[in-house]
């Protein structure tokens, strides 16, 4: 009857364990007087590493990257988290300054003085915000500067400014002013400057 000597498992490749095997059976064989015992070596199965195949300095089971010389493992690389601040084209906008003509075709006036009072007020820039100098603090909140295509004032009661950036909230909220006050609440009608752009 034979005697199986399992093979130890070693950082090294397979055959070389395979023939360190086979030597040691020969010297136990050689030891016993050269008996008829036959001694079977188990060949280690193909792909059977300590090490990582990430890691091929065996330094992963101690949380290390790699060896230095003299065969010190690193640590690894902390990972650090890269913050991605969004590209302006990828920040949301309001509506562009070509939708503040769009909005004020929309509605029943007349829209030759409602575009040139608009471009008199914001250059028909739906983002522009103005009368900043009247600006006033209650609560903790800014009133007073003018928002949007028609430069509606933020005062307590009226929408936010956030709203107010909205081309096409902006001129129907202007169209329902005019629609209640007429043009008196613009001072470039009143002013007269919105007549340079009819």
């Amino acid at each position: 009857m034979g005697v199986i000597i399992p093979s130890p498992l070693k950082k090294t490749e397979p055959e070389v364990v395979h023939a360190e095997a086979t030597q040691r059976a020969q010297e136990a064989r050689e030891e016993q007087g050269g008996t008829n015992t036959q001694v079977v070596v188990e060949k280690p199965k193909q792909g059977i590493r300590k090490t990582s195949p990430k890691d091929p300095n065996d330094c992963e089971p101690e949380q290390y990257w790699a060896k230095e010389p003299p065969h010190k493992c690193i640590d690894k690389p902390t990972p650090v988290k890269k913050v991605v601040k969004p590209s302006p084209s990828a920040v949301p906008r309001a509506i562009s300054s070509g939708s503040c003509q769009s909005e004020i075709a929309k509605y029943d006036w007349d829209k030759s003085v409602a575009l040139a009072v608009a471009r008199a007020e914001s250059g028909l820039n739906p983002r522009a915000h103005g009368d900043r100098t009247l600006e006033y603090v209650i609560d903790g909140v800014a009133y007073g500067s003018s928002y949007g295509c028609f430069q509606i004032r933020y005062l307590p009661g009226r929408p936010a400014p956030s709203n107010l950036l909205n081309a096409s909230f902006n001129v129907k909220y202007a169209y329902d002013m005019y629609k209640s006050s007429g043009w008196s609440p613009w001072s470039a009608y009143t002013n007269g400057s919105y007549a340079s752009y009819l």
